[in-house]
């Protein structure tokens, strides 16, 4: 996409005319634009121009207390439209990841959801499925939202094991295809960090809510190096304070029986067998190193094991795939039964092996929204309703990603880390942390280094730096 912009007024705007443009134009489409954005003062008249290609205009005045940023946003979008009125923005002007805490924000000023709804099409341009959709999850997850005094004595840890036994196609996280000593000089270290988190957290009176163990693929573990790890968890981090732990199984190639034994009697209770598509040779095409079989089998052994809350995820608009082959998965998944399953729109990452793959959206693009009704169809057959979503950029027809449940069968972690109404440690390489203030919910963001070599070297100085300001946030 060749994109011309002139842009006039406050540099800060420059991004968001950006994200705007970006969202608007189809992945792989060629087109030159030219955007003008003035802001203007006349008297106690404030307000915001855009003039798309010299000719598109719209005006749109600042009444007292809206938000510059999201006017521009309207006024923008609102001359595309002209320009293209068969081009859509599901999500209106957003272009962030997380709609529902829009929606959350405005339920707590005790508002009725038809007004919710009302401002959504009006200040943000979302469309009215959209809309639905977004109060439906938010109003779903206010049962687990917790209140201030709850958020500063309830916290939940992320676990992550950086080591895949292939590299998905579509994947950016910087996991490596490891094994052997390399794994075992993780788990070492990473030991070390849980032990050390999990003490610190209990000197401070605080409790985990929630341990997620993901990757990468935390079952490339072997048998004994998983029980370890598990052990380790109940040691330092499982209390009576603890209601859920969930455990990635996303390659069914890294399963087997003694595994699966392991995690069931640790109290992995909830566990994600991810197939991505049920279709083989988008499998092959993807490098995916397992089988749809393989993904069968180790379904049907996790239910023997005991396993009452089994996720599976699947991925819309892979390369190659049509409605067609999104329908094949979406029946085979339904034969299984999963307890919850979450549906990813593809996104283009910049670390990903498709990341120069335009076309791979274009193609699956006009049939997105087809694809992504199909998926909540089936979820809704199945008995689930949408429990969180988050959107990304570059992803297939702007669309999102959304999690369906079973009635309590929710991942607890995933609505946290998501609405980010609770502190969350990472430990292990890459990971992430959020340290949020209850007062007013504001957040600090902290990462751990990608390489193992690096965090090795840094975990101690990053869970100092985490403690430090939890400290400071708990004597405020």
């Amino acid at each position: 996409m060749v994109m011309g912009i002139s842009l006039v007024g406050p540099p800060e705007l420059t991004q968001a005319l950006a994200e705007m443009l970006k969202a608007f134009f189809p992945a792989g489409a060629e087109q030159e634009i030219s955007v003008e954005l003035r802001t203007y003062s006349r008297g106690d008249r404030h307000g915001v121009s855009c003039r798309v290609n010299g000719a598109i205009e719209h005006v749109a005045e600042l009444d007292q207390g809206q938000d510059l940023k999201r006017l521009s946003r309207v006024a923008v979008l609102k001359c595309l439209q002209e320009l293209q009125p068969e081009q859509k923005l599901p999500w209106g002007i957003l272009t962030g990841i997380r709609p529902t805490k829009i929606v959350r924000r405005l339920l707590d000023r005790g508002m009725g959801e038809r007004e919710v709804a009302g401002i959504l099409a009006r200040d943000y341009l979302i469309q009215p499925d959209k809309a639905a959709l977004a109060l439906e999850v938010a109003g779903l997850q206010r049962q687990y939202l917790l209140k201030p005094e709850e958020a500063s004595k309830l916290v939940s840890v992320y676990v992550g094991i950086p080591f895949c036994p292939s590299r998905c196609a579509y994947c950016s996280f910087p996991s490596a295809v490891g094994q052997g000593m390399e794994l075992n000089v993780y788990l070492n270290v990473l030991e070390q960090e849980i032990k050390a988190l999990g003490r610190a957290l209990a000197d401070r009176g605080l409790a985990v809510q929630t341990v997620y163990i993901g990757g990468g693929t935390p079952t490339i573990l072997s048998t004994q190096e998983l029980a370890r790890l598990l052990q380790r968890c109940h040691d330092y981090l499982v209390s009576d304070k603890t209601v859920e732990l969930t455990l990635e199984a996303g390659r069914p190639e890294t399963l087997d029986r003694e595994k699966l034994k392991v995690m069931s009697e640790a109290g992995a209770a909830r566990v994600s067998i991810n197939p991505q598509t049920m279709v083989q040779r988008t499998l092959e095409r993807i490098s995916r190193n397992h089988t749809a079989d393989q993904v069968r089998e180790a379904f049907w052994l996790a239910r023997e094991c005991g396993f009452e809350n089994i996720n599976m995820d699947i991925i819309l608009g892979l390369p190659g795939e049509t409605i067609s082959e999104v329908m094949f998965t979406l029946e085979e998944v339904s034969k299984l039964r999963p307890d919850s399953l979450t549906v990813h729109a593809l996104a283009l990452k910049r670390a990903s092996k498709l990341r120069d793959r335009t076309d791979a959206l274009s193609e699956a693009g006009a049939q997105g929204p087809q694809m992504q009704n199909a998926a909540e169809q089936t979820a809704r057959g199945l008995g689930m309703r949408p429990y969180y979503l988050y959107r990304q950029k570059q992803i297939l027809n702007n669309m999102e990603n959304i999690g369906y449940a079973m009635a309590g069968k929710e991942s607890v972690y995933n609505i946290q880390i998501m609405e980010e109404r609770q502190s969350v440690f990472g430990a292990g390489a890459s990971a992430a942390s959020k340290i949020v203030n209850p007062a007013d919910w504001s957040l600090t963001n902290f990462q751990h280094p990608k390489s193992p070599e690096a965090y090795y070297k840094r975990w101690q100085e990053s869970l100092a730096e985490r403690l430090h300001l939890l400290d400071r946030l708990l004597r405020d």
